[in-house]
């Protein structure tokens, strides 16, 4: 069985990795991320703006959203070795994360069940639909996922030296390892014959740790990025969390609210016009609200060994199985706060590799009731499936090499363009984009829903903007719902109406618009 678990998991690895190679760089965050770690890279020195939209006389919007550096150091120092940065070391690099996850979840259940467990567990993380994505994606949910086993184990180990060192790389992997913070403290502390003092000892040495490896990246940050204090709040400081952490609570506390999307016009009866909420799900395809999402990132393996554990045989209880179930519990309700305006599944990924073991060790103990083989057969399949699909989204097509290809040749190096895949077309076109996290959600606003023509003119000659880039598949009916992840069909029907705008290319996909210029 062994040496079975270990060939089947040396060709999933190969998988990821040949699927890596042979796919395109082509979502937003792993374009940022491997830019982040190029221009840490050519420029010798850790960047805090995008390399070609530095607006630092502008708006703060432009400021790199990466805060926490630890996947990009390492991609650079490995490009220093290598003597040359490329995305096939990154894939490289950042399937190594793939295979460290696999390791320590493997290490982590055979330590607490033994080393059946320890294999089972290790087949159904490395099949999670959730890490095929993301191990293949320069997402840091897999970096971040990868780690959590490892400074558990040390913990268990009562190796609080290399815990604390742990803790404090997940720090600089991904913000929502916070959350695991509470209770990883507390197995510190925890220990009945163990004396006060040692109990002490043990978790002052983790903290010190933790604050030895993160301190130098908080300095950073408030000397070169004012991460410590919020802008326009009268020189406040707080905690900084990051910015993808965003709650009303905290807004409050900032006492800014950012603008608010201008309702859609009433041109439905209103028992047609969706709710806030679905209309929110309806945008973000990863939403935990939406429960048919659910599967499709965990993988419906997980969830049959879940329900097992929680309604089937009673045997299956440990107390061991608190050091698994703590840490989730205590993580699913922080998780719930400052995510409650994005729930986004990939947010849970730091306590997915508990829950795999906790599967594992249920399917090491109700083998008779849950076949072994079904089980690792429904795991190969949705793998299959995730790393089909990710392939299959993860590419360039025609219509858009044509339309970058036209820029290239057409568009002036210095030309900024606005669409809604700003990182995509910057990547592969050379040129500066922007969209509402770059742009200034307040103009983005009004340039959609508010502005006349010449207020339009006055917004786009603001930013520099030169062209407009449309995909025609991100163009919704704006009358039913609002948002920034494409463009509102109201303003793009009015785009052949403004005299200063001049269609220069389209294709099936792509329509790209010029400003004119004054004159012209």
């Amino acid at each position: 069985m062994y040496r079975k678990s270990i060939v089947l998991l040396g060709v999933l690895a190969s998988c990821m990795l040949a699927g890596g190679l042979f796919s395109n760089l082509r979502f937003s965050d792993e374009i940022n991320h491997f830019w982040f770690a190029r221009d840490w890279y050519e420029s010798g020195k850790r960047p805090a703006y995008l390399g070609l939209v530095d607006t630092r006389e502008e708006l703060g919007h432009y400021k790199y959203r990466t805060m926490a550096p630890l996947w990009h150091f390492g991609l650079m120092l490995i490009w220093k070795v290598c003597a040359g940065a490329s995305k096939a070391v990154a894939q490289v690099y950042h399937t190594g994360f793939y295979v460290l996850l696999i390791s320590g979840t493997y290490l982590l259940a055979r330590e607490m069940y033994g080393k059946e467990a320890g294999w089972y567990a290790a087949v159904i993380t490395a099949t999670i639909p959730m890490f095929v994505a993301f191990g293949i994606m320069f997402f840091m949910d897999m970096p971040i996922a990868a780690l959590v086993p490892f400074g558990l184990y040390f913990i268990i180990k009562k190796r609080y030296f290399w815990a604390g060192v742990l803790m404090g790389l997940m720090f600089l992997t991904k913000r929502n390892s916070y959350f695991l913070f509470p209770t990883f403290f507390a197995f510190t502390l925890s220990g009945k014959s163990v004396p006060v003092i040692s109990r002490f000892k043990n978790g002052l040495i983790f903290c010190i740790l933790i604050l030895a490896v993160t301190l130098p990246d908080f300095v950073y940050r408030y000397r070169n990025l004012g991460g410590l204090v919020v802008p326009g709040d009268r020189g406040r400081v707080v905690q900084y969390v990051g910015t993808q952490i965003k709650t009303n609570l905290f807004s409050i506390w900032r006492g800014a609210r950012q603008a608010s999307l201008p309702p859609p016009a009433a041109t439905l009866q209103n028992s047609q016009i969706p709710s806030p909420t679905t209309e929110l799900i309806n945008f973000l395809p990863s939403d935990i609200r939406k429960p048919s999402n659910i599967p499709k990132y965990l993988g419906l393996s997980l969830l049959v060994l879940l329900a097992a554990y929680l309604f089937g045989i009673r045997r299956f209880y440990e107390k061991q199985d608190l050091l698994l179930v703590l840490p989730v519990i205590v993580y699913l309700p922080l998780y719930a706060l400052f995510f409650k305006d994005w729930w986004g599944l990939r947010y849970l990924t730091p306590i997915i590799p508990l829950l795999a073991i906790l599967g594992s060790k249920t399917l090491r103990d109700g083998k008779k009731k849950i076949p072994a083989y079904l089980i690792v057969a429904l795991c190969l399949l949705q793998f299959a499936a995730a790393f089909a699909y990710v392939i299959k989204e993860r590419r360039i097509t025609a219509d858009e090499r044509e339309a970058f290809n036209y820029i290239k040749s057409e568009v002036p190096p210095d030309s900024r363009l606005f669409t809604a895949e700003s990182f995509l077309v910057s990547y592969n076109t050379g040129r500066p984009a922007l969209w509402e996290i770059l742009f200034g959600r307040r103009d983005c606003i009004e340039l959609f829903w508010k502005a006349d023509n010449s207020r339009i003119r006055e917004i786009l000659d603001k930013h520099r903007i030169s062209h407009l880039l449309i995909y025609k598949g991100r163009i919704y009916p704006d009358h039913r719902v609002r948002h920034f992840g494409g463009y509102p069909e109201s303003f793009v029907n009015k785009l052949p109406g403004v005299d200063f705008l001049q269609k220069v290319f389209e294709n099936d996909a792509i329509v790209i618009w010029q400003v004119k210029r004054e004159g012209i």
